[in-house]
């Protein structure tokens, strides 16, 4: 069958429906909605505005009134913020999804040691940043080649074409680091509190 022909083949078979069909269309259809078309003109303007502005009102208050309920419980489990040690060990399951999870943990861990640092020293991050970037940290040098990693990555400016330093140290490490430093910073607080 020739493709140019099921175009004119349908149009005439609507046509001829059409013919067939009018006056039940016109009895069962076209009647019947302009009745209601006639119905709702002749009802006074304010009457249909005050009806779907009641409709509107009705269900904003449906809606929103389950909100404010203070018996309303919700089917869904609530999300408890987690905390600094549920977000490094999530951060640390997913780094071996990929480099953007790498990545985040690399910021993260940046973000740790440089406010612990900054602690230890009685300063502020900032500061321990700007050493961070010139090499003045007092850190190994593996360490401080991740932690600049996380510097450059965590950097509103980095692009994904930049060079970045590679990760090649283990994350383990740099906790390690941590620990380590949070077990001088109580060594030597408990030292001050014997004197």
């Amino acid at each position: 069958m020739n493709r140019n022909l099921l175009p004119i083949g349908l149009g005439l078979t609507i046509v001829l429906l059409a013919l067939l069909l009018r006056d039940f269309v016109r009895g069962k259809v076209i009647i019947p909605f302009l009745n209601v078309v006639r119905f709702v003109d002749d009802l006074p303007q304010d009457l249909i505005w005050f009806f779907f502005i009641g409709i509107i009102v009705f269900f904003a208050y449906k809606t929103l009134i389950r909100w404010k309920m203070p018996g309303f419980k919700s089917r869904r489990t609530q999300v408890i913020n987690p905390g600094q040690i549920e977000v490094l060990a999530e951060l640390i399951r997913k780094a071996n999804q990929g480099n953007y999870f790498r990545e985040r943990l690399t910021q993260y861990l940046c973000d740790l040691t440089l406010k612990i640092l900054a602690h230890r020293e009685r300063l502020t991050p900032e500061i321990m940043k700007e050493r961070l970037k010139s090499g003045t940290l007092d850190v190994p040098p593996e360490i401080m080649v991740y932690l600049q990693a996380g510097l450059i990555w965590g950097s509103p400016h980095h692009r994904k074409s930049e060079k970045t330093p590679p990760l090649d140290l283990d994350p383990k490490r740099i906790v390690q680091f941590l620990e380590h430093q949070l077990e001088y910073e109580l060594e030597v607080s408990r030292d001050a509190k014997d004197r």
